[in-house]
């Protein structure tokens, strides 16, 4: 049944495809392919690439299995690095959010890698908004994100300290946008990862972090921190209770972390198109779809085109949010 199963997968693939791009079934098909994680294993990133790799196999793109290489250092950039000096075949493809390729552009002075010219969109895979949260250093009382502000402007210095997962990340910058907003001189610490910002906040040293809901989800459900705001342009589907930024009149801060795959620049059009059809038939896989669902991601293809729109487009507004905030790019 497994075996009369695989074939079926496959044939459905490959039959979409060769109506699509006029190519031989298995004219693309590598025995194994390669997946570039730039983070390590069991983050949000390394979790949608296992789950999609797990499903990309029996297709046109992949015969066997699709393995994933974590790459880890430089907050993903080494993967992306690797990437750009990958064949131009296909057989080493790249999972990463869009702070790797529509930030770092804007953060880095001396970024190894050009995600517009040295890359070619493949797919959009999931994503998943920013949220703020209090711990027990913030009153009961403070139940809104207007409350939250108000109690801040009693010490701002000691009261406007929110954690994130380091500068020039992404929660940096809609933490720097909020204070803006707010017109408070709120102060963004430094964390090397959302974890040890987390234990602060539950153990009080810190009254907030910024970071994706990804991370905050399971002390949420806890009663151990509070999420006062989401970033998404609507309510999170996994927190329907809690209003965004713009709800609560922030309608400038809109902001979502995009996990995509992106191949080399000069992969052929064939092989795009192969590995788009394998990875979008792997994101409509029930498992594939409660595995990241249970951590808060919302999965969701997209054509090369699609992905490829809005990466420039998010590329062009981060550039013009970074430097509204007054951000220097760093070596």
């Amino acid at each position: 049944m497994k075996n009369r199963r695989q074939f079926i997968n496959f044939g459905a693939h490959a039959t979409l495809l060769a109506t699509l791009v006029n190519v031989p079934a298995w004219a693309q098909a590598f025995e194994s392919v390669k997946v570039l994680v730039g983070f390590a294993p069991g983050g949000a990133n390394d979790l949608v690439a296992r789950n999609i790799a797990n499903k990309m196999g029996n297709s046109l793109y992949v015969k066997g299995s699709a393995l994933v290489d974590n790459r880890t250092g430089a907050s993903g950039q080494i993967a992306c690095t690797a990437l750009k000096s990958a064949p131009n075949d296909g057989s080493i493809i790249l999972c990463s959010p869009f702070s790797c390729t529509a930030l770092y552009p804007h953060v880095y002075k001396s970024l190894s890698y050009d995600p517009l010219n040295d890359f070619v969109s493949v797919s959009k895979v999931a994503s998943f908004p920013l949220a703020i949260s209090i711990g027990p250093a913030v009153p009961l009382s403070v139940k809104s994100l207007q409350e939250y502000i108000a109690w801040v402007k009693g010490d701002v210095k000691l009261r406007g300290l929110y954690g994130t997962t380091g500068a020039g990340s992404i929660a940096h910058f809609v933490g720097a946008h909020m204070a803006i907003e707010s017109g408070l001189d709120m102060g963004a610490v430094a964390y090397r990862g959302s974890a040890p910002a987390i234990v602060d906040v539950i153990g009080g040293q810190i009254p907030a972090i910024l970071t994706g809901i990804t991370d905050l989800l399971p002390h949420a459900k806890g009663g151990k921190i509070r999420i006062l705001a989401t970033s998404g342009a609507s309510r999170n589907n996994f927190l329907p209770d809690i209003p965004t930024y713009s709800e609560q009149g922030f309608t400038q801060i809109i902001a979502e972390e995009v996990v995509a795959f992106h191949l080399p620049s000069k992969t052929p059009r064939s092989v795009i198109d192969a590995a788009n059809l394998s990875i979008n038939f792997a994101l409509k896989d029930p498992d594939v779809i409660k595995a990241l669902g249970a951590v808060g991601l919302t999965v969701g293809g997209s054509t090369p085109e699609e992905l490829d729109k809005l990466l420039i487009s998010e590329y062009a507004r981060w550039g013009r949010l970074i430097k509204r905030i007054g951000f220097t790019a760093q070596s």
